[in-house]
């Protein structure tokens, strides 16, 4: 009976401890983890995902392999790794469709659109980032929506857009603040913040630029990539401003938890601090990081910031009385980057090079040199100022071609629309044509007696003659002024007149040149406040539920008379008004 027992004892336990290790591997891990971490741009988590891979993919249910195949699709952005990407994307989409979930395609589509603003393919990221806040908004996806309207903003401003970027911030953080749970990927309000900064920098907005950033460091775990990441582009933009004593403390707190952006990325930080500190006067300190990163810049055969790294590294020693092997690695740079920036076309850190010979050879009293120096200078730098202006000139005319692509686009959607609806209503025209021409005889014989004595309701007659006298003090005393149209097609616009003139400043006015329109005139306003006064008025016309009311600005440009400038303010109301037939979304 002893013996009956213990071996009925001894094969319970061979069942549980057979049976226990497969109800382990059916429950897998959380990726909540994962995802905060990812938000926070740890580039780690590649290993981490690669793992759960081994262990628990197979097993897993498949909402948990949907949101495994996105995060891995992040990481792979993160680490410029095409190939990865497509094949999360592709891998990710097949499960997405065999489980009818609408919502993943999305998240796949917004990193492949990463990863096109990663390759400088602007116009790709902004189509894909459009189409996937058209189906965000129909879906109603406070997490998707409020990522993808960040990144919009960031390819909106390296693509000339800034004044738009700062509406996309404004809903990203709308959004962000309606996230309740978020089952496949994290916001991260730092970054929202950060992305606020840099665009306001971008608006040569430096109050809230800073502003926003020191938002950002505050809202940011001060351990993880991205803190270092904010940190570091914090100083850059400190330095753009030669604020430099401010950028090095920031390179200071810098945490140990760098993110890693591919196999390159380290050798640009090193080149960024090396000249940072050569700028602030500390060349010993520069000379071991300028080697550092011409060494990684040497390896991965990037010739032009390899040559960057020479001219500091040069500079460093002459500084330091190493005349002879500094200004050979001085020479050597110049060499290389005249050859890689004639293919390039950006002569701009060559010509800076040559302007610091001519200054330090004039302190030293070698005016010979100093004077050679300067011709060669002259030279380069009106080689950088032609390629530059071709460039902008190209890119505008992109702008603009890219512009009316999208307005012909939206002709040809919205006039198949128009065209059916007047066939619909053709007959009822021609049908009812005779009775109208009935009732219109009826009603002036009946009502002419009273009404024909009736003043008609007309604009002011002296709006035009305000605007005028606005435009020609701007231009007389060389101050800025910016306008704002608003209008509202259904509604008299005098009802809105209150809110449109709150937090106006004395000098700005507010115009109506009919009953449905109104000029805000802003004095002396930059392109920061101009924007941000845009984006505030279209939070208030949408929180006051005049979702109707259509707003469009622009800048008074000397050859600006009332005309010219009324015409650009109606373009951008046709522009809007353009999409809105098929995008009921797209008002104000």
């Amino acid at each position: 009976m002893v013996t009956l027992f213990r071996v009925s004892l001894g094969l319970m336990l061979l069942w549980l401890s057979s049976s226990l290790p497969v109800l382990a591997a059916d429950t897998p891990p959380s990726l909540d983890p994962v995802a905060k971490a990812i938000a926070n741009m740890d580039t780690a988590q590649a290993d981490v995902l690669d793992d759960y891979w081994s262990q628990h993919y197979a097993q897993a249910p498949p909402d948990w392999q949907m949101r495994w195949h996105l995060l891995r699709c992040e990481v792979a952005h993160m680490e410029s790794n095409g190939d990865e990407i497509q094949r999360q994307i592709s891998e990710g989409k097949a499960l997405a469709a065999r489980m009818d979930n609408p919502v993943v395609p999305l998240y796949l589509n917004l990193c492949q659109s990463r990863y096109h603003y990663s390759q400088n393919h602007y116009e790709l990221a902004l189509n894909v980032q459009d189409d996937v806040i058209n189906r965000a908004i129909d879906l109603g996806d406070p997490t998707l929506l409020a990522l993808a309207y960040t990144d919009r903003a960031v390819t909106r401003s390296d693509s000339g857009y800034v004044a738009r970027a700062i509406d996309d911030l404004t809903l990203a953080l709308r959004q962000a603040e309606l996230v309740q749970k978020m089952p496949w990927q994290e916001v991260s309000l730092a970054q929202i913040y950060f992305v606020f900064g840099r665009t306001f920098y971008y608006l040569e907005n430096y109050a809230r630029a800073d502003e926003s950033i020191k938002q950002a460091i505050q809202l940011v775990d001060p351990d993880t990539p991205l803190a270092w990441f904010i940190r570091f582009n914090y100083a850059t933009i400190l330095a753009g401003q030669e604020r430099l004593p401010e950028a090095q403390h920031q390179l200071d707190r810098l945490n140990d938890n760098p993110p890693h952006f591919g196999k390159f990325y380290q050798g640009y930080v090193e080149l960024f601090q090396a000249e940072l500190l050569f700028r602030l006067n500390r060349p010993s300190d520069a000379i071991p990081l300028a080697r550092r990163a011409a060494m990684d810049f040497a390896r991965v055969d990037l010739t032009a910031p390899y040559a960057k790294a020479l001219i500091i590294e040069g500079q460093s020693n002459v500084m330091l009385g190493n005349h002879e092997q500094g200004w050979a690695k001085i020479e050597q740079a110049q060499t290389l980057l005249a050859e890689v920036e004639e293919n390039q076309g950006d002569w701009g850190y060559l010509a800076k090079s040559w302007r610091w010979a001519a200054r330090y050879h004039h302190q030293q009293g070698n005016d010979t040199d100093a004077y050679l120096a300067m011709e060669q200078y002259a030279k380069v730098y009106t080689r950088f100022l032609e390629k530059q202006q071709s460039d902008q000139l190209a890119q505008q005319q992109q702008k603009l071609s890219q512009e009316v692509d999208r307005h012909r686009q939206r002709l040809v959607s919205s006039s198949e629309a128009q065209f059916q609806l007047e066939q619909s209503l053709l007959m009822w025209r021609g049908s009812s044509v005779v009775l109208g021409l009935i009732v219109m005889g009826v009603f002036i014989w009946r009502f002419w007696p009273v009404t024909h004595n009736k003043a008609a309701e007309t604009p002011p007659e002296d709006w035009r003659e305000h605007l005028v006298q606005l435009m020609n003090l701007s231009r007389q005393n060389e101050r800025p002024l910016s306008v704002i149209l608003a209008r509202d097609a259904d509604h008299p616009i005098s009802r809105l007149v209150a809110q449109l003139e709150r937090d106006l400043r004395p000098s700005d006015r507010v115009l109506q040149p009919d009953r449905h329109t109104a000029l805000l005139l802003l004095d002396q306003a930059t392109e920061g406040e101009l924007a941000w006064r845009l984006a505030s008025l279209t939070d208030l016309m949408r929180n006051s539920g005049r979702t109707d009311v259509m707003l469009a600005k622009a800048r008074v440009h000397g050859f600006d008379d009332p005309e010219s400038l009324l015409s650009r303010l109606e373009y951008e109301l046709i522009s809007q008004s353009i999409p809105s037939r098929s995008d009921p979304q797209s008002g104000v």
